[in-house]
């Protein structure tokens, strides 16, 4: 994730499992529950890790607010914890979209 903080994901053989992107197009069931898996594992490896608490301090910084897991939390579940209000078209707005279309598919 960050230099500073060495938790469950450094070294990860898929460290693209802590920024998931549902993308473009229709999610289908198919799509939606690979990607549900993957991001779960990535979730799970968080909620044991000791540097876990820490890495939820940096997800929350403005810089990385919209954007993968930090501590155990998609960056939709984040957008919701700052309180802010945000426009659809924001990277925040987006990142709201993207939890409400993958949470249900995360098995955690």
């Amino acid at each position: 994730m960050i230099s500073q903080i060495i938790g469950n994901c450094t070294g990860d053989s898929n460290p693209d499992a802590w920024f998931p992107d549902i993308g473009r197009g229709m999610p289908t069931p198919i799509r939606m529950t690979a990607l549900g898996e993957e991001t779960g594992r990535a979730i799970a490896l968080c909620n044991s890790c000791p540097k876990q608490e820490e890495c939820l301090d940096e997800g929350m910084k403005p810089e990385n607010l919209a954007f993968g897991i930090w501590g155990g939390m998609l960056a939709g579940e984040r957008v919701i914890m700052s309180g802010q209000r945000f426009n659809k078209l924001s990277d925040e707005g987006r990142a709201l979209i993207s939890y409400r279309a993958l949470k249900p598919w995360v098995k955690e």
